[in-house]
C-alpha cells in the first residue's frame, strides 16, 4: 500500500516489475485497505457530529441531491476516492534530487481534501519509521550488560 501511495508509483510499480498472476491481488488489497480505513472514517465522522435538533428531518436532507438539483437529472458518474486517485496521471519528477527530496507525507497532507481516507491511509503508514536492517542483524549486535 506504501507504493501504491506514492503518486509517483500508485500501481505502476507492480504492473511492470511484478509478474501478472499477483496484479489482481495487489488491486484487492489495496481495495480492501481502502474500505477498511472508509468505513472506519464513516464511523468517526458520525461520532464527531453533533447533536443537531430534532426538528430537522434528516430523511429530506439524505436524499437531496444536488447534482440532479443543478444538472437536471443527468447520470453521475460515481467513482470512489481510490478509483480517481488511481486513474489520475502518475506525478513525474525529473532528476535524481527532485525524487530524492520528494515528501509524499507533505504531497498527502496537501491532497487531503482532494483524497480525505487515502490521506489518513497514508499518514498512519508513512508515520512509521522504516528499517532496513534485518531483525537477526539487529539483535546480535545486542551486548547484555550484566553478564
Amino acid at each position: 500500500m506504501a507504493a501504491t501511495l506514492d503518486p509517483r508509483n500508485k500501481h505502476e510499480y507492480f504492473i511492470q516489475k511484478w509478474d501478472k498472476k499477483h496484479h489482481i491481488g495487489v488491486r484487492r488489497k489495496t481495495e480492501s485497505m481502502f474500505q477498511e480505513f472508509r468505513i472506519s472514517h464513516d464511523v468517526a465522522a458520525a461520532v464527531d457530529i453533533p447533536n443537531s435538533p430534532s426538528h430537522i428531518d434528516v430523511d429530506l436532507i439524505d436524499d437531496f441531491d444536488i447534482n440532479e438539483w443543478r444538472f437536471g437529472g443527468g447520470v453521475v458518474q460515481r467513482e470512489s476516492e481510490l478509483q480517481r486517485y488511481l486513474k489520475s496521471p502518475l506525478m513525474v519528477l525529473w532528476g535524481k534530487i527532485a525524487n530524492n527530496e520528494f515528501d509524499v507525507l507533505a504531497w498527502w497532507k496537501a491532497n487531503q481534501g482532494e483524497y480525505p481516507i487515502l490521506s489518513r491511509i497514508a499518514v498512519d503508514l508513512y508515520s512509521i519509521p522504516s528499517m532496513s536492517a534485518e531483525v537477526e542483524r539487529v539483535f546480535s549486535g545486542f551486548v547484555p550488560l550484566f553478564l
